[in-house]
Parts: structure tokens; sequence; C-alpha cells
């Protein structure tokens, strides 16, 4: 059955893009013998500046999207226009995920020691993400999103501060969903009070166990975020 409703999709699809033609065609034909075809010309030119209408604007829809979406990795050793520092309080391994804000678009500038250059420009901070290892040597990620979206004034050879990171403070909230069952929400707060999510390398999140009075493992598993 599914199939069938495909099929049917696609003949609408090519009927309401593609159909302006045969009006159209018939209705120049018409006029060139003289006989009629005024209401088939105007019917088929209208419908068709009417799909090609929809085609630009989904063409531009795609455009504008693809652009939102690539980040440009930032490389300081192979740009050689104006540059400025940022400096987050977090003295740490990290990045900065940046939105410039004359050329619409998404750079990400790498953090060394809480440092990291970025080319001369306004910026808004879309994300930032803090990088440390455990002590097994694990990689982990705290990542959060910036709410406010003010302006980044990094300017040539000057340093540009920016508060993120932790410490954090780390809550868990329990919530009854239903008779006998529970939701664990893992919240974590870092400067600013902004909100972060922490991920390993391999993409697993913090693992947790519910334990009785005794110490009795009653549940464990993991968090997931989304």
């Amino acid at each position: 059955m599914d199939i069938w409703f495909l099929v049917l999709g696609l003949a609408i699809a090519v009927v309401a893009f593609l159909g302006w033609i045969a009006p159209l065609v018939v209705g120049i034909v018409k006029l060139r013998r003289r006989r009629g075809g005024i209401v088939l010309t105007i019917i088929g030119a209208v419908w068709g500046l009417g799909a090609l209408g929809m085609v630009g604007l989904g063409a531009f829809g795609y455009y504008q999207v693809s652009k939102s979406l690539h980040i440009e990795e930032f490389d300081p050793a192979a740009y050689h226009g104006e540059m400025g520092t940022i400096v987050v309080s977090h003295k740490g391994q990290g990045s900065l995920l940046l939105r410039e804000r004359k050329a619409d678009k998404q750079i990400r500038v790498a953090m060394d020691n809480g440092v990291a250059q970025a080319p001369a420009g306004e910026y808004e901070v879309v994300t930032y993400d803090a990088v440390a290892k455990d002590e097994r040597g694990v990689e982990w990620t705290a990542s959060c999103y910036y709410s406010e979206r003010g302006p980044l004034s990094v300017a040539a050879s000057s340093s540009q501060q920016l508060d993120a990171g932790p410490p954090f403070t780390a809550a868990v909230a329990v919530k009854e969903r239903a008779k006998g069952k529970v939701s664990i929400d893992l919240k974590i707060a870092g400067r600013g009070g902004r909100q972060y999510s922490i991920m390993r390398e391999d993409g697993t999140a913090p693992s947790f166990e519910v334990l009785d009075k005794s110490g009795k493992v009653l549940w464990q598993g993991s968090f997931e975020y989304g």
C-alpha cells in the first residue's frame, strides 16, 4: 500500500510542476493557427510561473539551510588577514562555534589553554565545547548553547574575554511519570548558569546508579540527551 501512495505522490508532484507545459503548448499552437487558445496560453503561463517560482523558493531555501549548516574550521596558520584572540575563563582545551554577523557564516575556532585566535570581526557565540580527560585518559566534552545573541567583537591584535566553562554544578531531577515509574534528568550548569551536556569521546553519556539505604544497586543505566 505504501508504494502506491509514493507513486501517487510522485504523479501529483509531476503534474503540479510540469502539467503547465501541455496547456501552454496547445494554447500557443492554437494561437498560431488562429483557432483561439488565449485561455489555455494564459492558464499555462500563470501555472508555469507559479511552478517555477516554487522551484526557485525551494532552491533558495535549500541554499540557506545548507549555508547555515556549513561550518568552516578556522586555521590561523593559513589565514593572512587581521586576527584577534578570544580568552575563555576556563584554561583548558576546547572550541568555540562562532557565527560571523556580516558574512552570515559559521566558523569553529580551536582553543589551547583557554585561548583561541579568530579573524577580526563581529560574531555571535553559538556553542562552546570544553574538552578534558579523566584519570583513565578517556576524553570527555562538555557542550553548551549560548542563548544570548549579543555581538562578540574581535578586534585586530586585541583580546576579548568570554566567561564560559567550569566549575560545573550537577543536580539530578527526579519526576514521577506514572505509578511505579520515574524519570531522572541530569542538569549540569557552568559559568553564567548556562546548561551543559557531557559526552564521552565515543558518544556515551554519563551513567548512573540508584541505591537503596543499604547501598544495594536498584537501578543503573546511562543518561540519554534529547
